[in-house]
């Protein structure tokens, strides 16, 4: 009976090694010359945002959430350019191409759409952020809020 799961096993085992190897997304490509060529994207837990951000000045933050989500809370610094407004891909077309982006939503699907597009768009260096700003907040890394003004007139009580 132990033959047979081990038969049975390692070929399950060898396959996905070899896919890990071969097909894994983060993974890095031979280029022609035999030089090592990075994968556009990264895909970066909030620990390794954190981190990236940390190490590096040159990381433009793009945060594609809509204006609303962005003054309730953002990373310091971050862009917003909405994913839900018409001009979206006109938008992302006038950043610069080369320089290194880390791309977020709240949660992760529109910012993987974001990224789509970017790398469609030509751009060279994109940093994902998986989990989105709630993965960051949740790793409890700083979060900076809008001061919104508020005009509220308070009725006398005589």
């Amino acid at each position: 009976m132990k033959i047979i799961k081990i038969i049975l096993i390692v070929p399950l085992f060898l396959v996905l090694w070899m896919f890990s190897v071969f097909a894994g997304e983060n993974s890095v490509d031979v280029g022609l010359a035999g030089a090592a060529v990075e994968d556009v994207t990264a895909y970066l837990d909030a620990a390794g945002a954190a981190e990236l951000l940390a190490e590096r000045s040159d990381v433009t933050i793009l945060d594609v959430r809509t204006p609303k989500e962005y003054s309730a809370g953002h990373i310091k610094g971050a862009l917003n350019i909405d994913i839900f407004e018409d001009n979206f891909k006109e938008e992302l077309g006038k950043l610069k191409k080369g320089k290194a982006y880390l791309v977020h939503c709240a949660s992760g699907r529109r910012s993987q759409r974001s990224v789509a597009m970017m790398e469609e768009l030509g751009f060279e260096k994109i940093y994902h952020l998986d989990g989105g700003f709630i993965a960051w907040k949740e790793a409890g890394n700083p979060v900076e809020i809008e001061e919104v003004e508020v005009d509220v007139e308070m009725e006398d009580k005589e």
